[in-house]
Protein backbone atom coordinates (compact mmCIF):
# COMPACT_ATOMS: atom_id res chain seq x y z
CA UNK A 1 0.00 0.00 0.00
CA UNK A 2 1.08 3.49 -0.81
CA UNK A 3 0.03 6.67 1.07
CA UNK A 4 0.95 8.59 -1.97
CA UNK A 5 -2.10 7.43 -3.52
CA UNK A 6 -4.44 9.72 -1.27
CA UNK A 7 -6.50 8.84 1.83
CA UNK A 8 -9.47 7.34 0.02
CA UNK A 9 -8.57 5.43 -2.96
CA UNK A 10 -5.75 2.65 -2.27
CA UNK A 11 -2.71 1.93 -4.92
CA UNK A 12 -2.99 2.16 -8.37
CA UNK A 13 -4.02 -1.59 -8.44
CA UNK A 14 -7.43 -0.59 -6.93
CA UNK A 15 -10.02 -1.55 -9.81
CA UNK A 16 -12.81 -0.04 -10.99
CA UNK A 17 -15.57 -0.35 -13.44
CA UNK A 18 -14.03 2.83 -15.82
CA UNK A 19 -11.07 3.64 -14.90
CA UNK A 20 -8.46 6.00 -16.45
CA UNK A 21 -4.62 6.77 -15.18
CA UNK A 22 -3.48 9.17 -16.98
CA UNK A 23 -4.83 11.76 -20.03
CA UNK A 24 -8.34 12.58 -21.45
CA UNK A 25 -10.54 14.62 -23.45
CA UNK A 26 -14.16 15.31 -23.80
CA UNK A 27 -14.92 11.58 -22.19
CA UNK A 28 -18.90 10.85 -21.37
CA UNK A 29 -20.29 8.57 -19.00
CA UNK A 30 -23.95 8.59 -19.55
CA UNK A 31 -26.53 6.69 -18.85
CA UNK A 32 -25.27 3.51 -17.68
CA UNK A 33 -26.14 1.32 -14.51
CA UNK A 34 -23.56 0.19 -12.01
CA UNK A 35 -24.42 -2.49 -9.18
CA UNK A 36 -22.75 -4.13 -6.83
CA UNK A 37 -19.40 -3.20 -7.64
CA UNK A 38 -16.38 -2.22 -5.68
CA UNK A 39 -16.04 0.97 -7.36
CA UNK A 40 -17.76 2.44 -10.69
CA UNK A 41 -15.66 5.24 -11.91
CA UNK A 42 -12.18 6.34 -11.24
CA UNK A 43 -10.44 8.96 -13.47
CA UNK A 44 -6.44 10.44 -12.13
CA UNK A 45 -4.16 12.65 -13.91
CA UNK A 46 -1.46 10.56 -12.27
CA UNK A 47 1.24 12.00 -14.28
CA UNK A 48 2.63 15.32 -13.65
CA UNK A 49 1.79 16.57 -17.51
CA UNK A 50 -1.32 14.67 -17.53
CA UNK A 51 -4.66 16.21 -18.12
CA UNK A 52 -8.28 15.89 -17.79
CA UNK A 53 -10.71 18.15 -19.98
CA UNK A 54 -14.33 18.26 -20.96
CA UNK A 55 -15.91 15.36 -18.79
CA UNK A 56 -19.28 14.78 -18.23
CA UNK A 57 -20.57 11.92 -16.02
CA UNK A 58 -24.49 12.42 -15.99
CA UNK A 59 -28.06 9.77 -16.12
CA UNK A 60 -26.71 6.78 -14.67
CA UNK A 61 -28.10 4.50 -12.30
CA UNK A 62 -25.25 3.15 -9.32
CA UNK A 63 -26.44 0.76 -6.34
CA UNK A 64 -24.23 -0.91 -3.83
CA UNK A 65 -20.49 -0.60 -3.74
CA UNK A 66 -18.04 -1.25 -2.13
CA UNK A 67 -15.49 2.08 -1.83
CA UNK A 68 -17.07 4.51 -3.34
CA UNK A 69 -19.15 5.60 -6.36
CA UNK A 70 -17.34 8.15 -8.75
CA UNK A 71 -14.15 9.90 -8.15
CA UNK A 72 -11.89 11.64 -10.04
CA UNK A 73 -8.51 13.43 -9.24
CA UNK A 74 -6.08 15.71 -9.83
CA UNK A 75 -2.56 14.22 -9.98
CA UNK A 76 -1.65 16.24 -6.60
CA UNK A 77 -1.22 12.97 -3.85
CA UNK A 78 -1.16 13.93 -0.22
CA UNK A 79 1.53 15.39 0.38
CA UNK A 80 2.78 16.48 -2.70
CA UNK A 81 2.96 20.27 -2.91
CA UNK A 82 5.47 21.45 -5.59
CA UNK A 83 4.46 20.78 -9.59
CA UNK A 84 4.26 19.90 -11.76
CA UNK A 85 1.56 17.94 -11.44
CA UNK A 86 -1.48 16.48 -13.66
CA UNK A 87 -4.80 18.70 -13.11
CA UNK A 88 -8.49 18.01 -13.65
CA UNK A 89 -9.60 21.34 -15.37
CA UNK A 90 -13.28 20.85 -16.26
CA UNK A 91 -15.82 18.32 -14.67
CA UNK A 92 -19.07 17.94 -14.78
CA UNK A 93 -21.38 15.21 -12.34
CA UNK A 94 -24.85 15.69 -13.05
CA UNK A 95 -28.31 13.70 -12.68
CA UNK A 96 -26.86 10.52 -11.20
CA UNK A 97 -28.67 8.47 -9.06
CA UNK A 98 -27.23 6.91 -6.11
CA UNK A 99 -27.79 4.56 -3.62
CA UNK A 100 -26.07 2.17 -0.74
CA UNK A 101 -22.83 3.68 -1.38
CA UNK A 102 -19.00 2.98 -0.03
CA UNK A 103 -20.41 -0.30 2.33
CA UNK A 104 -17.15 -1.74 2.24
CA UNK A 105 -14.39 0.96 2.31
CA UNK A 106 -10.97 -0.07 1.60
CA UNK A 107 -8.31 0.61 3.89
CA UNK A 108 -7.73 4.18 3.25
CA UNK A 109 -11.10 5.09 2.16
CA UNK A 110 -14.55 6.09 4.15
CA UNK A 111 -16.80 5.47 1.69
CA UNK A 112 -17.39 8.52 -0.16
CA UNK A 113 -19.61 8.36 -2.95
CA UNK A 114 -19.19 11.22 -5.10
CA UNK A 115 -15.01 12.10 -4.45
CA UNK A 116 -13.62 14.85 -6.70
CA UNK A 117 -10.06 16.01 -5.92
CA UNK A 118 -9.10 19.44 -6.91
CA UNK A 119 -11.17 20.68 -9.60
CA UNK A 120 -10.77 23.73 -11.16
CA UNK A 121 -13.69 24.03 -12.98
CA UNK A 122 -16.28 21.83 -11.35
CA UNK A 123 -20.66 21.80 -11.50
CA UNK A 124 -22.37 18.77 -9.38
CA UNK A 125 -25.48 19.20 -10.32
CA UNK A 126 -29.19 17.19 -9.78
CA UNK A 127 -27.84 14.28 -8.05
CA UNK A 128 -29.98 12.10 -5.46
CA UNK A 129 -28.03 10.31 -3.44
CA UNK A 130 -29.46 7.76 -0.34
CA UNK A 131 -27.48 5.75 2.02
CA UNK A 132 -23.77 6.40 1.54
CA UNK A 133 -21.59 5.39 3.93
CA UNK A 134 -18.77 8.34 3.79
CA UNK A 135 -20.17 12.08 2.77
CA UNK A 136 -22.55 12.10 -0.41
CA UNK A 137 -20.77 14.40 -2.27
CA UNK A 138 -17.06 15.27 -1.32
CA UNK A 139 -14.87 17.88 -2.97
CA UNK A 140 -11.61 19.31 -2.53
CA UNK A 141 -11.36 22.81 -4.59
CA UNK A 142 -8.75 23.86 -7.09
CA UNK A 143 -5.69 22.79 -4.95
CA UNK A 144 -4.48 21.26 -1.62
CA UNK A 145 -3.66 22.93 1.62
CA UNK A 146 0.09 24.04 0.81
CA UNK A 147 0.66 22.97 -2.91
CA UNK A 148 2.83 25.59 -4.66
CA UNK A 149 0.96 25.78 -7.96
CA UNK A 150 -1.27 28.62 -9.41
CA UNK A 151 -5.38 27.72 -9.85
CA UNK A 152 -6.10 31.35 -10.55
CA UNK A 153 -9.67 30.64 -12.40
CA UNK A 154 -11.01 28.05 -10.25
CA UNK A 155 -14.74 27.88 -9.54
CA UNK A 156 -17.03 24.74 -7.89
CA UNK A 157 -21.01 24.84 -8.40
CA UNK A 158 -22.75 22.00 -6.40
CA UNK A 159 -26.52 22.68 -6.35
CA UNK A 160 -29.76 21.06 -6.54
CA UNK A 161 -28.60 17.84 -5.09
CA UNK A 162 -30.31 15.70 -2.35
CA UNK A 163 -28.33 13.35 0.07
CA UNK A 164 -30.44 11.67 2.22
CA UNK A 165 -29.19 9.20 4.97
CA UNK A 166 -25.50 9.39 4.20
CA UNK A 167 -22.62 9.14 7.12
CA UNK A 168 -23.22 6.05 7.76
CA UNK A 169 -20.06 5.07 8.40
CA UNK A 170 -17.25 8.03 9.28
CA UNK A 171 -17.73 10.81 11.07
CA UNK A 172 -15.69 15.06 10.81
CA UNK A 173 -16.96 16.06 7.45
CA UNK A 174 -20.81 16.45 5.88
CA UNK A 175 -23.55 14.74 3.98
CA UNK A 176 -22.05 17.27 1.64
CA UNK A 177 -18.30 18.66 1.70
CA UNK A 178 -16.15 21.23 0.03
CA UNK A 179 -12.94 22.53 1.29
CA UNK A 180 -9.51 24.07 0.40
CA UNK A 181 -8.73 26.32 -3.07
CA UNK A 182 -12.19 28.19 -4.01
CA UNK A 183 -14.58 29.77 -4.65
CA UNK A 184 -17.39 27.05 -3.77
CA UNK A 185 -20.87 27.91 -4.70
CA UNK A 186 -23.07 25.38 -2.31
CA UNK A 187 -26.71 26.42 -2.50
CA UNK A 188 -30.26 24.65 -3.39
CA UNK A 189 -29.10 21.36 -1.97
CA UNK A 190 -31.12 19.14 0.76
CA UNK A 191 -28.78 17.12 2.93
CA UNK A 192 -31.11 14.98 4.91
CA UNK A 193 -30.24 12.56 7.92
CA UNK A 194 -26.52 12.36 8.01
CA UNK A 195 -25.10 10.12 10.27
Amino acid sequence: WSLGAGPWIGPDVDPACIRLLGSGTGIQITQCRFEHVNLPIRLKAVGSSDALRDLLISDNDIRYTDHGAIAVEDGCDWGKVLPPMGRLYDLRILRNRLAHVGMRPNRFGQGHAIMVQNAERLEVAGNMLDRCWGSGIFVFGAKRSGAVSDRPLSRLLIHHNKVTNSMLNTNDWGGIETWQGGPAYVYNNISGNPG
